[in-house]
């Protein structure tokens, strides 16, 4: 926790597997560490089986993609995926977040997440987002 409160303003991306890996963990390390941002990833969310809304209060960046208990990314049209993207993006606007989006797949096999072509994953996320994209 010393590094934390030594770097003010430093950005925290929770993670299944990490030390904060959980809604609960996310908002202790905030209580001990409030300076600290945090980048809510849904798929990182999804994977260790909670909802990202749960934590858009507390974003400074989001990123999205869509994901499933044990698994931090899928197809944005899998029938497993698990992340509501309209709820997501009510309880933003709930918010009124001004923060940043972005969405992001990628292709990490040492990590065990191989992806043959996450830059279409994405464009096909954000077609869906729009409403123009498969599963629209």
């Amino acid at each position: 926790m010393r590094w934390w409160r030594a770097a003010p303003h430093a950005l925290l991306e929770p993670h299944a597997g990490a030390v904060v890996c959980s809604v609960a963990t996310v908002r202790a390390f905030r209580d001990e560490v409030p300076g600290v941002r945090l980048l809510v990833d849904t798929g990182h969310v999804a994977s260790w089986g909670e909802d990202p809304c749960e934590l858009l209060d507390l974003a400074d960046h989001v990123q999205l993609r869509q994901g499933k208990p044990g698994h931090a990314q899928l197809h944005p049209d899998d029938p497993d995926g698990v992340v509501d993207f309209d709820a997501l993006f009510a309880r933003l606007d709930a918010l009124e977040y001004r923060g940043k989006i972005s969405v992001e797949y990628f292709d990490l096999p040492e990590y065990g997440w191989r992806l043959d072509d996450p830059e279409q994953w994405a464009r096909d996320l954000v077609g869906r987002l729009r409403g123009t994209g498969p599963g629209r």
